[in-house]
C-alpha cells in the first residue's frame, strides 16, 4: 500500500451520477474499493461507443469483476474483458498489483498479502 497521498475513494454513486443514462436499468453496482479506478475508466470508455451501452450490473464473482451490459458490441466486449483481466490480478480492497485469489469465509477474494493478512486478523476477530 502507497504512502502517497490518496485522493477520495470512488463510489458507484459518482460514476452513475457521470454516467445516469447507461444505469437507468442497472439493478446492482458493487463498491469493490480497489477496483474503482479500473471500473471508472471502463464506463468512461463505453460511454464514448456506439450505440451507447445500458449496463445491467457490475459485480464480483470467484474473486474477478463481472459488467454485464446490453447492447454489447464487439468493441464494448473488449473493454470489459480488458478490465475484468486488470482487476484479476489487482487487490479488491486496496488496488495494489500482483494480488491472488484467496478464499476467505467461503469466498474467492482477490487480494494482496497485506489485505489478506488484515482480512484473515478480521476473521479470527468475529
Amino acid at each position: 500500500m502507497s504512502d502517497k497521498k490518496k485522493k477520495q475513494p470512488l463510489h458507484p454513486r459518482d460514476i452513475i451520477a457521470k454516467h445516469p443514462e447507461m444505469f437507468k436499468h442497472c439493478f446492482d453496482f458493487m463498491h469493490i474499493p480497489g477496483w474503482m479506478p479500473v471500473i471508472e475508466k471502463l464506463v468512461e470508455d463505453l460511454s464514448k461507443t456506439s450505440p451507447l451501452p445500458r449496463i445491467a450490473q457490475i459485480k464480483e464473482k470467484w474473486g474477478g469483476l463481472r459488467c454485464y451490459l446490453a447492447p454489447e458490441t464487439d468493441e464494448q466486449e473488449r473493454l470489459v474483458r480488458d478490465a475484468e483481466r486488470k482487476c484479476s490480478e489487482m487487490c479488491e480492497q486496496c488496488g495494489e498489483k500482483d494480488a491472488t485469489k484467496h478464499q476467505i469465509r467461503g469466498w474467492v477474494r482477490t487480494v494482496c498479502y497485506d489485505c489478506l493478512f488484515l482480512l484473515k486478523k478480521k476473521e479470527k476477530k468475529e
